[in-house]
């Protein structure tokens, strides 16, 4: 069949003509429809184009369900062509593969579950998969949560603190080995709190062995220092020559060794020598009783008196004759008074009274200790004998003495001894007494017996 060319109305002339080579057939307003298909060169459509498919050449191009289909390139007449036939909402595509940028005019819908604003390019999803490796440059002001608080530190996303400053309030299970500025050993205790990882831990601790609270402690060889108080009641084994301060010389020796020596040693006021005295049956050596009262006293022997006696004997005004007669009166020296019945007899008796009477003393230190006295103010000088004996060591010696009232002078006329001498003599003023005192080379328990002739004072 030949080719046909279309009839036209032109509308200058009003006249039927044939399409001229070259013309365009404006068919605005009308449509054509039933044709099986279209060829020419160029086609210029204004409106809708319904076609089961598009071709260019053999080639389709644009298939019944809307795909793009063999195209190797479009020039740009054709992709604008194409972009505003897209841009022409709503188009629909079961799918749409894309190499390069798109852009669309109107919101991307996919499916129900996704959608891409045109306006401001927010994707809406009901949710997301995947690992978002690359997803770069996301404003932190984008995102709903956009800052991480941990610990009292809050920080902005992208954000770095590399001192933070934790709160570890309610921090539990943080291991000790990444505790750091602990000193030497703190860790070890805080692990395992014994009393020695303790004294490991401290620097400046003083003593040894367990740690130690507050009630019934056992302390092992304490130096206590100076305690502000305490109650000693139950302690024991305190040492009396280094644990009591503020004793007396010589008190903690009689405190550890009491004996009578050790306590004369101690006091500082005593008078006399030799054994400590007690109120019952004590045997007084050559005392001095001043003016003493007495129911009554039994003297064996002769009873003598350095200073004369000034006695009245009476027995509730009966003579003492009766029953109980005094055999003998020994009176040493001149100038001796004796009452009797109340009438005052002067006796004299010549001579020096037979170079007086021996006393004895018991000796058993090594300090001076007295040995026999007289009163200073009635005698002047005196000329002893005395005699030591120590287990089966012996001693004799003559020893001169006098005084000024202030001084005494001893000096040893001559003295043998069957060993070793055991013991020197000097003389020291005691109250209104002369004493002639004795100072032993052994403590060892001694007898010192003496005889005095004395002299009195003009």
């Amino acid at each position: 069949m030949a080719n046909r060319v279309p009839l036209v109305v032109d509308t200058s002339t009003l006249y039927i003509k044939e399409l001229p080579t070259g013309d365009n057939l404006d068919l605005t307003g009308s449509g054509v429809v039933g044709l099986s298909g279209l060829g020419a060169t160029t086609a210029n459509f204004t409106g809708i184009v319904t076609a089961s498919a598009y071709y260019v050449g053999a080639n389709e191009v644009i298939s019944n369900s809307r795909q793009l289909k063999n195209i190797a390139s479009l020039d740009a007449t054709t992709t604008a062509t194409i972009e505003s036939a897209i841009a022409a909402a709503p188009n629909d595509f079961t799918s749409l593969n894309i190499t390069g940028i798109s852009t669309f005019q109107g919101n991307v819908n996919v499916g129900s579950a996704v959608t891409i604003s045109a306006s401001t390019g927010v994707i809406t999803a009901t949710t997301f998969s995947g690992s978002g490796a690359s997803l770069t440059s996301i404003p932190n002001a984008a995102l709903d949560n956009s800052s991480v608080s941990f610990g009292g530190i809050s920080l902005s996303l992208g954000d770095s603190d590399a001192t933070p400053a934790f709160d570890l309030t309610d921090a539990t299970n943080y291991p000790l080995s990444s505790l750091t500025g602990a000193g030497t050993g703190v860790l070890t205790f805080l692990a395992t709190p014994s009393s020695a990882n303790l004294a490991s831990a401290v620097t400046d601790e003083t003593g040894s062995g367990s740690l130690v609270f507050a009630t019934s402690p056992t302390l092992v060889t304490p130096a206590l220092g100076t305690p502000t108080s305490g109650t000693l009641t139950n302690c024991t084994g305190l040492p009396v020559s280094t644990g009591i301060s503020g004793l007396a010389a010589n008190v903690a020796t009689f405190l550890a060794t009491h004996s009578s020596a050790n306590l004369a040693s101690a006091v500082t006021d005593e008078t006399g020598s030799g054994a400590l005295v007690f109120a019952t049956s004590p045997t007084l050596v050559t005392p001095s009783l001043g003016v003493a009262s007495a129911t009554s006293i039994n003297a064996s022997g002769i009873v003598t008196a350095t200073g004369g006696f000034n006695l009245g004997i009476s027995s509730a005004g009966t003579s003492i004759t009766s029953g109980s007669p005094v055999t003998t009166l020994n009176f040493v020296g001149a100038g001796n008074t004796f009452a009797f019945n109340g009438t005052t007899v002067d006796i004299s008796i010549a001579g020096g009274g037979g170079g007086g009477t021996e006393e004895e003393t018991v000796v058993a230190s090594t300090s001076p200790v007295g040995v026999s006295s007289f009163v200073a103010a009635t005698y002047r000088s005196a000329s002893y004998l005395a005699q030591i004996t120590q287990g089966s060591n012996y001693q004799v010696g003559r020893y001169l003495l006098i005084h000024d009232g202030t001084t005494v002078t001893v000096i040893e006329e001559s003295a043998v001894a069957t060993g070793s001498m055991l013991g020197s003599f000097d003389g020291t003023i005691t109250g209104s007494d002369v004493e002639l005192r004795v100072t032993m080379t052994s403590a060892s328990s001694a007898t010192v017996t003496v005889k005095a002739d004395t002299i009195s004072i003009p």
